[in-house]
């Protein structure tokens, strides 16, 4: 089987009907087959960032290192002010500000979406 391909996926029996199992098979088979997929939406997520800075050398990169230069920064200064153990509070202050960029991130695609929707 060609792993990583849609034909591969549907090939290998992944992809249930609804009518074959229960939902949760069938909710567990889309799983797999959508983590069969990895190299297709690998390469649309690249393709989306690619597109977004195409003029900009940067762009990828400085996506990586403001992020980083954010996260080291701000969870130093609060470990600090909480009186916490860096080493401890730095992953969760980490993961807070990813879920936080990816939030805010995903909000303003959807509000940006709907004004194209609602223009005439």
């Amino acid at each position: 089987m060609a792993r990583g391909t849609i034909q591969g996926a549907l090939r290998s029996g992944s992809v249930v009907r609804s009518t074959d199992r229960s939902a949760l098979a069938a909710a567990r088979a889309d799983i797999v087959c959508g983590l069969l997929l990895w190299r297709l939406w690998g390469r649309l997520g690249w393709n989306d960032i690619r597109q977004r800075y195409q003029r900009s050398i940067l762009g990828p990169l400085w996506l990586t290192v403001s992020m980083g230069i954010l996260i080291g920064s701000l969870g130093l200064l609060y470990a600090r002010l909480f009186q916490q153990p860096v080493e401890e509070f730095l992953p969760y202050c980490g993961i807070g500000l990813l879920i936080w960029g990816f939030t805010s991130l995903r909000d303003g695609i959807r509000r940006t979406i709907e004004l194209y929707r609602a223009a005439p």
